[in-house]
Formats: C-alpha cells, structure tokens, sequence
C-alpha cells in the first residue's frame, strides 16, 4: 500500500433533469413552491441571471423566458 502513492480526484453531485434542462418553475399542486434545479455544471455561470429571473417570478408571477424550464412540461405531478 505504501507504494501506491496518492491518487486525486473528487466526487459531487451533478443534478440533472431528463431532457439535460434545468427545471426553474412554481411546483403544481404546491402553493407558493419555486424551484431552480437540475442545472448540472453550468448552474454557476447561469446563476446570476436566473437568480434575477426567479426573484421576478417571486415578485411578479410569469416569466416568460423560464417558460421552457417549467416542472410540468413533464407531464402531471
């Protein structure tokens, strides 16, 4: 064992969606629930913008740009 030496590497959760999109919406059938997941390894690079288009959909309902990352275009919850 003493001759194998170090070996790097790392291990994290990649989160990802089915269709590789983010899912950023309002849950159905959960009121007052947003979520923004499944951004896999571009979420920090994203984060910013979709930080502000969440906080408007928060505080001014629909957003049509987040339109495409809605939760239920998965089909019923």
């Amino acid at each position: 064992m003493m001759e194998l030496g170090i070996r790097p590497g790392y291990a994290g959760l990649y989160d990802m969606s089915p269709d590789d999109l983010p899912v950023i919406g309002a849950m159905p059938g959960v009121e007052g629930l947003l979520v923004s997941a499944g951004s896999s390894g571009h979420g920090f690079k994203t984060g910013p913008a979709v930080g502000e288009a969440v906080g408007k959909l928060a505080l001014h309902d629909a957003q049509p740009i987040l339109a495409p990352f809605s939760p239920t275009r998965f089909g019923a919850v």
